[in-house]
């Protein structure tokens, strides 16, 4: 079986395939097709969670979902090594700046935040966003995760920085 996540259904297809003394084998493929990046715009909030959904179920393939600090951390490093950092300055709304991470494999500080909040919440996880507002010229903004654990909110911004990774929990 094969499926591709993106976009819409494009066709279900099945063959036959004969095989020696009669028997019949199957085999079904399931394709959707990826919109553009120019398109992106026009995914509902189900296409972009299908998306989350999908890295999801990929990151439990590896890692223990029941443990939910660990998986938390398997979350960071997947946008860690999903995004390369590039300075942007395009702020549209988050489930379009998590999309826009995934097909660049490039983003600033709020790609890296909005990609952390989609698969947060296809994990299941409480969390919330965290702005830091410019303050004078020359200051910057910043955009982060807060993430409860155990009862306790914790921060998660998975931006890598200079001689560090980011801030996990």
């Amino acid at each position: 079986s094969i499926s591709v996540i993106f976009g819409t259904l494009c066709n279900m297809h099945t063959s036959l395939h004969r095989m020696h003394a009669g028997n019949i084998a199957t085999e079904t493929a399931e394709l959707e097709v990826l919109a553009s990046l120019d398109d992106v715009e026009k995914l509902s909030m189900e296409d972009v969670s299908r998306m989350g959904d999908y890295l999801i179920r990929e990151l439990e393939k590896t890692n223990d979902k029941s443990d939910r600090k660990a998986f938390a951390k398997a979350i960071f490093n997947c946008v860690q090594q999903h995004i390369g950092y590039q300075n942007s300055h395009v702020v549209q709304d988050w489930q379009y700046d998590a999309v826009t991470a995934l097909y660049k494999g490039v983003g600033d500080c709020r790609s890296y935040y909005a990609l952390s909040r989609l698969l947060l919440n296809c994990a299941e996880y409480e969390n919330m966003p965290v702005e830091k507002v410019k303050n004078y010229e020359g200051d910057s903004a910043h955009y982060w995760n807060l993430i409860k654990l155990n009862g306790a909110w914790y921060h998660f911004d998975s931006t890598p920085r200079v001689n560090s990774d980011g801030f996990f929990l």
